[in-house]
C-alpha cells in the first residue's frame, strides 16, 4: 500500500514550496502554471504531497477551490493511489464550504488528465485558452489607416465612461453567464476598473503606455485594450468594444497599436486567456497572430 503524507506550508516556506511547484510542474507536465517567488497572503493554504521522503506532488486551496496543482504522473494519467488520496484531502480541507457551493478545481493542463478527474465525479464548467504571441517574429496585419476613430493612452478620468463600455461589451456573453452569473454590476465594475487604472491591483500592475482606448469622432470611447503585467510578463488583461462599435475593426486596432507599444519597451511575448466559447474573440486572436500552446485553464466541480 502507498504511503502518502500530507504537509501544510506555513510562512517560512511558502518559497520552497513555489520552488518544488515549479520544478513538478516543469518536470512532469513540460509547462508552468504559475511562477511566484513569494506570496504574503495566508488566506491561501499550500500543501506537499510527500511519499516517503519525496515530493510527489502541491497543491493551493483558497475557500472551497484548489489550484496550482502539480503532480507526478504516469504518461499522461496520475498515479491511481494518489489522485485518490488528494480527492480525499481535498473534500476533507475544504468540507466547510462544500456542503453550500460544491468543491471546485481550477486546473492548468496538461497538468492533471480531465477524463481521470470526471471519472471520480467532478462536472466540467468551463475552459480557458491561454495563447501567446512572440513579439520578435511578429509581423503586424495590415489595418486600415482612414478608420474614424483615434487611439489613445487610458488615464483615470475615463473610468466611468471605460466601465459603461465594459458592462455594455460584456452583458449577456459566455464570460457573464460563466464568471458573473448574477451579473454586472456598474459599483463593482468602477471599483474594478479603477483598482487598474490606479495601479493599486499588486497580482496585474498597469503598463500603461500600451493599455489603450478608441474614441469616436464625437468622443465618444469605443473600446479598450488594457495590458498588465502578470508574473513579470505582458497580459491583455481586458480587451472590450461596445456593442454598437463592433465589426468595426476597434478591437484590432486597439490590440495591434497595444502590442507594437508592449513591443517597443523590449518585451519578447505576450500571452491572453479567451473562454472556450467566445468564438469572436477566438477568431480576433488568431487573425493577429497568437497561438494557442494548449496550457488551458480548466474548471470542475464535485457536487
Amino acid at each position: 500500500m502507498v504511503d502518502f503524507k500530507l504537509v501544510k506550508c506555513d510562512f517560512s516556506q511558502k518559497k520552497s514550496y513555489w520552488k518544488h511547484y515549479v520544478d513538478l510542474a516543469c518536470y512532469y507536465t513540460g509547462g508552468v502554471e504559475f511562477l511566484v517567488e513569494e506570496d504574503t497572503d495566508d488566506s491561501i493554504k499550500k500543501f506537499f504531497v510527500r511519499e516517503r521522503e519525496k515530493t510527489v506532488g502541491c497543491f493551493s486551496i483558497f475557500g472551497n477551490t484548489v489550484f496550482n496543482i502539480a503532480y507526478e504522473r504516469i504518461k499522461d494519467d496520475i498515479k491511481k493511489e494518489l489522485l485518490e488520496f488528494l480527492i480525499d484531502q481535498w473534500i476533507e480541507l475544504t468540507i466547510s464550504t462544500i456542503k453550500k457551493t460544491g468543491l471546485r478545481l481550477r486546473v492548468s493542463f496538461p497538468s492533471c488528465d480531465q477524463r481521470q478527474l470526471e471519472e471520480k465525479g467532478f462536472r466540467f464548467i468551463f475552459q480557458r485558452d491561454r495563447m501567446t504571441l512572440s513579439l520578435e517574429t511578429w509581423i503586424p496585419p495590415m489595418i486600415n489607416s482612414t478608420n474614424l476613430w483615434d487611439i489613445r493612452q487610458v488615464t483615470l478620468k475615463d473610468l466611468k465612461e471605460v466601465t459603461e463600455v465594459f458592462l455594455d461589451a460584456y452583458r449577456g456573453t459566455i464570460d457573464e453567464q460563466l464568471f458573473v452569473p448574477g451579473g454586472l454590476k456598474m459599483e463593482e465594475e468602477l471599483k474594478y476598473l479603477s483598482t487598474f487604472l490606479q495601479n493599486k491591483n499588486n497580482e496585474f500592475p498597469i503598463i500603461k503606455t500600451a493599455s489603450l482606448v478608441a474614441t469616436l469622432s464625437e468622443g465618444e470611447i469605443g473600446g479598450l485594450c488594457f495590458i498588465s503585467s502578470w508574473r513579470d510578463l505582458p497580459f491583455v488583461w481586458e480587451m472590450v468594444v461596445s456593442k454598437k462599435h463592433q465589426r468595426k475593426g476597434i478591437g484590432k486596432s486597439l490590440l495591434i497599436q497595444s502590442l507594437l507599444k508592449v513591443g517597443k519597451l523590449g518585451y519578447k511575448q505576450i500571452t491572453l486567456f479567451v473562454t472556450k466559447g467566445n468564438n469572436r474573440a477566438r477568431k480576433l486572436y488568431d487573425s493577429i497572430g497568437f497561438k494557442a500552446d494548449n496550457c488551458n485553464l480548466i474548471m470542475l466541480e464535485k457536487e
